[in-house]
């Protein structure tokens, strides 16, 4: 299987909060009317409810942009040790077994069922930071598949997202590219 072109282009957890916080003063300006013209979209239902909406929704697309910054640093770890053959440790041998088994699959390998499994039963990371990041997987989920289905899950906002990732990239030590 040949490796996977890595295109740099993956976010940082600081980037993607600044610009959470850059959206968030930028709504918050925006509603901010004075003498402003208010557009005639927003005619149909208070300012201070539509300024709210804007902010629950950046709230999902900032969380899911943090999930998805937690998934590409374990999908890049998990290659990374595939490619280098290092270090040689319980847990790099192990993703680089499923690189193996799963060849036909290579980099696509499931981020759940084998690279986070593998690195709960292989690595000395604390097992409740497993539980963490599976129960925000499950808000990952329901906002990636369009909110259809009531929430059986704890709900999270971007702020216990944020903390999950930086708990996250505080103790796992991921080979960077």
């Amino acid at each position: 299987m040949d490796n996977i072109n890595f295109s740099h282009e993956h976010q940082d957890v600081t980037q993607i909060d600044n610009h959470h916080k850059d959206l968030t003063a930028a709504i918050e300006e925006y509603f901010n009317f004075t003498d402003k013209t208010i557009p005639e979209r927003m005619w149909h239902e208070p300012l201070d409810k539509i300024k709210r909406k804007r902010l629950y929704e950046l709230e999902f697309t900032s969380s899911l942009s943090i999930l998805a910054a937690i998934e590409a640093a374990f999908r890049i770890d998990y290659l990374q040790r595939c490619y280098q053959r290092k270090p040689k440790n319980e847990l790099s041998k192990a993703l680089q077994e499923i690189y193996k088994v799963k060849e036909s699959k290579g980099f696509r390998s499931s981020f759940m069922d084998d690279i986070l499994k593998t690195w709960k039963e292989k690595s000395s990371i604390a097992k409740h930071k497993f539980g963490n990041l599976k129960g925000a997987w499950k808000f990952r989920n329901w906002i990636a598949h369009g909110r259809y289905w009531e929430r059986n899950f704890n709900r999270y906002d971007y702020f216990s997202i944020y903390s999950l990732a930086q708990d996250i990239f505080s103790n796992f030590n991921f080979i960077e590219l």
